[in-house]
């Protein structure tokens, strides 16, 4: 049934991020290593789920859940919104927030002051996992399918915006706001390169660089307060 599936999707992103948790905070695998090798596994267990095919979806009241229209705009719009201002509320209004910004900055200064570093990153991997599952489940909708390798490179994408809004890449730094800034501008670069007619290879590059540029002033800046 529809609402299953969309409750095993959301599940199965929920899982794998408090996996991604576990491989990082318990078996302290370094978070880059962590995320990309297992992605790189995920992906080939849905090759070997999927053999390979699209999965289609006929039924209509699982592409309503991301074509469907409100005042104009897509649900899958409404969606961001929402779940960027759950986020924004939970950073700046709670007691969680303040932690994740305090492990971010020193883990071990956030340790000494009686924060619960792992359990905090570990919780911060189990709502990037939920996102994750959430953002799947709109994406086939939209297309009314699933395929294994959809989204290749798009992780890419997430950091370039991410670090281009401002957000640190060391941690302690950054804001829902910024990230949404960030996704914007990477978004006007390319549509802006596509009207260009440069090639996608090049756009990638483009990419590249942005995180570079953004990762040296990042440090750069750490290094003048210090």
């Amino acid at each position: 049934s529809v609402p299953l599936g969309v409750a095993a999707g959301i599940g199965i992103g929920l899982g794998l991020g408090i996996a991604n948790g576990f491989l990082v905070t318990v078996a302290r695998i370094n978070p880059f290593i962590a995320t990309l090798a297992s992605a790189i596994v995920i992906r080939g267990l849905a090759l070997i789920i999927t053999g390979g095919f699209i999965v289609t979806v006929n039924d209509r009241s699982f592409s309503s859940i991301a074509r469907n229209s409100l005042f104009t705009a897509r649900l899958s719009v409404f969606y961001l919104i929402g779940f960027g201002l759950l986020a924004a509320f939970l950073l700046k209004a709670t007691i969680f927030g303040r932690y994740i910004f305090a492990v971010g900055g020193n883990a071990e200064a956030a340790r000494l002051s009686g924060v619960r570093v792992d359990a905090v990153r570990g919780a911060t991997y189990a709502i990037s996992g939920l996102a994750a599952g959430i953002a799947g489940v709109i994406g086939a909708s939209r297309v009314q399918s699933g395929q294994a390798d959809v989204g290749v490179g798009l992780e890419l994408t997430a950091i370039a915006a991410i670090v281009l809004g401002g957000t640190s890449i060391l941690g302690g730094a950054g804001a829902i706001w910024r990230t949404a800034l960030g996704i914007m501008m990477l978004a006007m670069i390319g549509n802006g390169l596509n009207l260009l007619a440069v090639d996608p290879i090049y756009q990638e590059i483009v990419q590249g660089g942005i995180i570079l540029v953004a990762v040296a002033i990042d440090a750069w800046a750490r290094g003048r307060s210090a």
